[in-house]
């Protein structure tokens, strides 16, 4: 089978599902357990069935799409006409700091293009303009479901990702520029331990002499003393989030193909520990890895973007991914998972890959 063929395969078993009930089934955000609502697991679906629609023009990828644009475009999803509702937790915020946002928003700009639905460019332009960008931070506060705004979002994928979004906004000039911003003074200034891996905690909100807001002096203290205690303790985390960053970073290539940091010693550094016998190792039951993020999907997607030509290296990231989380007659995706509705939701990482891969 190619890759083509397998996608096709899970979309199929989804297209039952969002006909039958008008939505994908939540789950509880991996190996966090925070129960969430339908409203992210049907994002990634819509971003599979748009993808899937675009490339064959087979018709029930389309119908699911409208029933994924429904449900993503009611006051269900989106109560208070502010962020989606997506997790329930009461302990922390109901919309996922903002990546929860920024996975609704990517699948609704997508679903924008390919069925030439302005609804769906309007809604996530909306959501993404609702969201305060921190001028002197240089980055995005949390936006509530009741529309009111949290503190800045502390973890770097979740920021990296929101960026990664804003870049695909090409009609908004304005979310241009604050993904430009984010990117030239955060993004490629990011922390890397000694053999290149992305930490976990590289502080987003930093200090600098020239703010004098004590709010935001407070919360840039607060970042770097919570990097320096954490940093030493979430290796592992790093690790198994190293490709997920990555594959954010393939996304801004689009945004800023000739920017001079994907040529930079740092950026080689970041691709080039994957290659690492420690990194491999480190992903074997690594909740955070193949279980949750699909390391191999993503490193496929990042290969195909960095390395166009190594056909054979892509190839050994997807068979990677089958080899940690292929279960015979079942799914591809859910072996060793926590959360199988969020581990078959985020197949859809491997729908930006455009090669036609051969898998056994």
């Amino acid at each position: 089978m190619n890759l083509l063929q397998i996608l096709e395969r899970k979309a199929d078993l989804a297209c039952k599902e969002i006909e039958r009930q008008g939505y994908m089934t939540g789950g509880h955000n991996g190996p966090y357990f925070d129960e969430e609502t339908p409203v992210r697991n049907t994002a990634h679906w819509l971003f599979t069935f748009s993808m899937l629609y675009r490339r064959t023009q087979n018709q029930k990828y389309k119908k699911a799409a409208e029933i994924a644009i429904n449900y993503l475009l009611s006051p269900e999803a989106r109560p208070m006409n502010a962020a989606f509702w997506i997790r329930k937790n009461p302990k922390k915020d109901f919309c996922n700091g903002v990546i929860g946002q920024a996975w609704v928003m990517e699948s609704l700009i997508l679903a924008s293009r390919v069925f030439s639905r302005e609804d769906c460019y309007s809604a996530a332009e909306e959501v993404f303009l609702l969201h305060e960008f921190d001028r002197q931070l240089y980055v995005w506060n949390r936006l509530n479901v009741d529309g009111s705004h949290a503190s800045p979002d502390p973890t770097f994928n979740h920021q990296l990702w929101m960026c990664a979004l804003a870049s695909l906004l090409d009609q908004t000039p304005g979310a241009i520029e604050c993904s430009k911003l984010f990117f030239e003074n955060r993004a490629i200034k990011v922390k890397l331990y000694g053999d290149g891996i992305i930490q976990h905690v590289s502080p987003v909100v930093r200090f600098s002499h020239k703010i004098r807001n004590p709010k935001k002096i407070v919360e840039g203290v607060l970042g770097h003393g919570y990097y320096w205690v954490s940093r030493g303790k979430l290796r592992l985390k790093s690790s198994g989030y190293h490709a997920f960053n990555l594959y954010a970073f393939a996304i801004l290539k689009d945004r800023f193909p000739e920017h001079a940091f994907w040529q930079s010693r740092k950026f080689k550094r970041m691709l080039k520990a994957v290659d690492s016998r420690k990194f491999q190792k480190e992903q074997i039951d690594n909740k955070y890895s193949y279980p949750y993020n699909p390391t191999g999907l993503e490193m496929a997607f990042v290969t195909e973007t960095f390395d166009p030509e190594n056909i054979e290296r892509v190839e050994f990231w997807l068979k990677k991914q089958l080899e940690f989380t292929a279960e015979e007659g079942k799914s591809i995706m859910t072996k060793g998972t926590a959360d199988e509705n969020t581990a078959r939701a985020r197949i859809y990482e491997a729908s930006r890959i455009k090669g036609d891969y051969h898998l056994s």
